[in-house]
């Protein structure tokens, strides 16, 4: 258990309520909590339907319902399979390890639920087999937070943190220590945080909801792009530039802009945008909203390959690196709303920037 290095007194804090301060619904739902963990699943279709439906990383799912359908790689189901391996806990090397005892009734085990952000007493329910456990607890917090319930994705994450300890330590010859447990639960819920991000991202995946649009999507990158064109007496292309912009939450992620040929201001406006997708592709970002305000090219990429020719080749490839992403929008926006970029095409075309 972490004690902090702050001079502070002791504070009492309400693990059932997000608060920390009881409420009268919290108090009350302690002391029936047991209550409703040894009540049965009524709808075991229901309970499925939630898990596969919760905002949760899919490989957490598929762990879920491998526990519960006693598809976990224990030693001692392993051993009833044939291979001759001990079948002593990993953890605590004093009782067989199967579902039951790895996942909630050893004596490390225990002690990670314990001092977990969750508080559970694992060993106040050795009488119920484990799947059942799971089962019920995930129904309680969802009953309680609804089907977005954070206390729902802590569970699971002690659980997976639990078994990728015991893999350590078999076969990266870790030793054995809670504290390895908790590192490995925090590390896990910040990669969790990421990956639901993408997820909502993709809650409406491959539906066109709006002209033009390549997919739809809800929130995440946004990518500002802007070409410049000036027509000069000099050169048949003209003088032309694209700039583009990335934001995440309102803060400046990445930029950038060149001199580019082109014919005029819309060929230039479709450059940029397939040099802004091909930046974003370099930083690895799978999920971005892409905002021109030039109708032109948004109408060229809405009737890829019927377009202009000068803009066909161009439109490609902006739809096969816009393939390599998870979700990639297309949208017109006002001016107003593509200055940033605006700003650095005219940079470059001006020769401000390098």
């Amino acid at each position: 258990m972490h004690v902090t290095n702050e001079n502070k007194d002791d504070q009492i804090f309400w693990l059932t309520n997000k608060t920390g301060q009881p409420t009268v619904k919290s108090i009350y739902n302690q002391p029936t909590m047991e209550k409703n963990l040894n009540s049965s699943v009524n709808n075991n279709e229901k309970f499925w339907k939630r898990l596969w439906k919760c905002d949760m990383i899919p490989k957490w799912k598929i762990f879920v319902w491998r526990i519960l359908n006693k598809a976990i790689a224990t030693r001692s189901r392993i051993r009833r399979r044939g291979v001759m391996v001990e079948e002593s806990c990993v953890l605590c090397k004093e009782s067989q390890e199967n579902d039951n005892h790895l996942f909630r009734d050893c004596t490390i085990t225990c002690h990670v639920w314990k001092v977990s952000q969750l508080g559970i007493s694992a060993c106040a329910n050795r009488h119920v087999d484990v799947a059942e456990w799971i089962k019920k607890f995930m129904v309680f917090f969802w009953n309680e937070d609804g089907y977005d319930s954070p206390r729902v994705r802590m569970f699971v994450t002690v659980l997976w943190s639990i078994w990728i300890h015991r893999n350590e330590v078999i076969f990266k010859k870790v030793d054995t220590n809670p504290n390895s447990v908790m590192y490995i639960i925090e590390k896990q819920i910040k990669q969790a945080e990421k990956a639901i991000d993408l997820k909502h991202w993709q809650k409406i995946k491959s539906q066109r909801q709006e002209e033009g649009s390549m997919e739809y999507v809800l929130k995440g990158y946004r990518l500002f792009v802007a070409g410049t064109w000036k027509k000069t007496r000099k050169k048949n292309y003209g003088e032309a530039a694209i700039g583009w912009c990335i934001m995440a939450n309102n803060n400046l992620i990445a930029e950038d802009g060149q001199k580019v040929n082109a014919l005029d201001g819309c060929q230039a406006e479709t450059k940029a945008i397939l040099y802004g997708i091909q930046g974003a592709c370099q930083m690895q970002i799978r999920s971005i909203k892409i905002y021109t305000s030039s109708m032109e090219a948004f109408k060229a990429l809405k009737n890829y390959p019927t377009c202009r020719m000068d803009l066909i080749t161009i439109c490609g490839d902006i739809i096969r690196a816009s393939g390599g992403m998870d979700v990639c929008r297309i949208e017109k926006c006002k001016k107003e709303k593509t200055m940033k970029a605006k700003s650095i095409a005219i940079g470059f075309r001006r020769n401000r920037c390098t």
